[in-house]
């Protein structure tokens, strides 16, 4: 990887578990964790996942973890012969994929804790409460 960031910063660095089967065991041998470690040691270089998975859990897994680029097998029809048919995506779960990809992706936010525009009218609902108008003493607990 250093080398190549040498030549040039066009670079996306995918995690990716190279066995084609489809199988659901597959799920086992993804560490998508792999992509904290490639954050922190190249924390300026675009994140991916290349993924040989069916469905979409994997997908979103990665993109929370910082994937940006997502790499997934696709076919127009998933009953053909051939190694990647069975676990790639077709029109209709490629559909799917994107548009909870971009739910999560701006469901992540911005990471700073406000009140959002959306919960200006339950505000003061939301934060009643209860006080005390004199210090509490300190009791031991029972038990």
């Amino acid at each position: 990887m250093a080398m190549a960031m040498k030549k040039t910063n066009n670079l996306v660095l995918m995690q990716c578990n190279t066995n084609y089967t489809g199988s659901k065991e597959n799920y086992n041998y993804c560490n998508l964790n792999v992509l904290k470690q490639f954050s922190i040691d190249y924390p300026n270089t675009v994140l991916g996942l290349s993924d040989h998975t069916a469905g979409h859990a994997t997908t979103l897994g990665a993109i929370a973890l910082g994937a940006r680029v997502i790499e997934k097998h696709f076919t127009d029809d998933n009953n053909q012969e051939g190694p990647d048919h069975g676990f790639a995506m077709n029109p209709q779960t490629w559909r799917d994929m994107v548009d909870r990809s971009y739910e999560l992706l701006v469901s992540l936010g911005d990471g700073v804790k406000i009140v959002e525009k959306n919960e200006e009218q339950s505000k003061l609902v939301q934060r009643r409460c209860l006080r005390a108008s004199t210090n509490l003493k300190k009791r031991p607990c029972a038990g």
